[in-house]
């Protein structure tokens, strides 16, 4: 038997120890300063808005290796692709009201028809590139600003896009993303807010969130004769800004009009018997783990700050929630709300909270989120999104991965 003295591990921690003490320790994570020395390294020799985009890049290509991407357009984006190619002749498209985009795409480059699949992509990488930078000028790390772009690229606003490829609705969350870094500005969102309603009409449910942030910016109390004065204001020119797409529908009515409102208020009556079994998952599954965040944020706010952060985030989920009255699109809709998310992370960074721990808890909530199945909920089914190494084991198989819905609520 050995002495204390003579005990073989008496000279030092065990290996068991020591790797117990590195993951409390962080070191595990300890390849983010060196990830953050790249982006510096970037930013110095390309700046921070080419670093945003070489950032959306990466990100989407990891996105379709964590979603298997769509090789062709489908559904919606047939008929925009057709727009694309002929702007102005289509007037039996049922999407044609829905314009800004296949416009930008027919005048600006050569993707109509089936090439028309890679603009909702080139869109995609501007939205991620533009998250990047706006967080960076915000002062915050080149990480934390990644961890920004990240919770965008592996939610549902891009994944939808990957997986049904052809939809539009990036183009619209990038103009109201603008509503959120022109806040302060007098006129610039009143442009931003109409260019994504001539995107598509979803984005009216946007303007109740956007006027209503802005008043936490005036300067002065909501309820003062000068907060009222400019929240009418605002108002009248939220009203305003959607001057553009209601002259277009009138001036330029459908032939065969389809997606005009007395369609949907026709199923005001029987969208609930679809919504409501399934309703949970579908909102779940917009974002996952991040919708963690906005809690996080309504909980560190200050006392008498939080009612009003908490009317923010309820009409930012709104501009999602009340589109299943309409539609039974579940993730996709509800994909809408995406500014939640990007506003309570700019309130919990621009607090510090947990200090220099923060980029490394925000890191390991992305990565748990990579964890959580992706599913697109809609329509009563429920279609995993897999990863590329998957759906290539099912082909081996004879398995088409693209025709696995299932409906647990049957």
């Amino acid at each position: 038997m050995y002495s204390n003295q003579e005990l073989p591990h008496s000279a030092g921690p065990s290996l068991n120890e020591h790797r117990e003490r590195s993951i409390e320790e962080g070191e595990w994570l300890s390849w983010l300063p060196k990830l953050s020395k790249s982006l510096a390294w970037t930013e110095r020799y390309v700046g921070q808005r080419i670093t945003g985009i070489v950032v959306g890049l990466s990100l989407l290509a990891m996105a379709a290796f964590y979603v298997t991407p769509a090789l062709t357009l489908v559904n919606n984006g047939l008929g925009f692709a057709q727009i694309a190619h002929k702007p102005f002749l289509m007037d039996d498209n049922p999407f044609r009201h829905r314009i800004l985009s296949p416009l930008i795409a027919h005048y600006t480059s050569f993707l109509w028809g089936g090439n028309f699949y890679y603009f909702p992509l080139i869109v995609t990488v501007l939205f991620l590139g533009a998250i990047y930078s706006y967080f960076r000028r915000l002062g915050h790390s080149q990480v934390l600003s990644l961890v920004a772009s990240s919770t965008m690229a592996f939610s549902g606003p891009v994944l939808f896009l990957i997986h049904f490829a052809g939809y539009t609705d990036v183009l619209t969350h990038l103009f109201l993303f603008y509503c959120i870094v022109l806040r302060r500005s007098k006129f610039l969102w009143v442009i931003s807010l109409s260019l994504a309603a001539l995107n598509h009409e979803a984005a009216l449910f946007s303007i109740p969130w956007v006027v209503f942030l802005r008043t936490r910016y005036y300067g002065t109390p909501l309820f003062s004769v000068h907060g009222v004065f400019r929240l009418m204001v605002d108002i009248l020119l939220a009203c305003l800004s959607v001057v553009p797409m209601l002259l277009l529908r009138e001036f330029w009515p459908l032939q065969n009009a389809q997606y005009v409102p007395g369609f949907y208020v026709g199923l005001l009556s029987s969208m609930w018997q679809f919504i409501f079994p399934f309703a949970t998952f579908g909102i779940f599954e917009a974002f996952k783990l991040f919708w963690f965040l906005p809690l996080f944020a309504l909980l560190t706010e200050e006392r008498g700050k939080r009612l009003s952060t908490f009317v923010v985030f309820a009409l930012m989920f709104a501009a999602g929630g009340a589109q299943l009255l309409f539609s039974h699109d579940i993730s996709r809709h509800v994909g809408h709300a995406f500014p939640i998310v990007l506003y309570s992370l700019e309130l919990l960074l621009c607090k510090k909270i947990l200090g220099n721990k923060l980029p490394e808890v925000l890191m390991i909530l992305v990565f748990c989120n990579f964890f959580v199945p992706q599913y697109y909920v809609g329509q009563h089914n429920a279609w995993p999104f897999l990863p590329v190494p998957v759906s290539f084991v099912f082909y081996m198989f004879g398995f088409d991965p693209w025709s696995l819905p299932f409906s647990p609520w049957n």
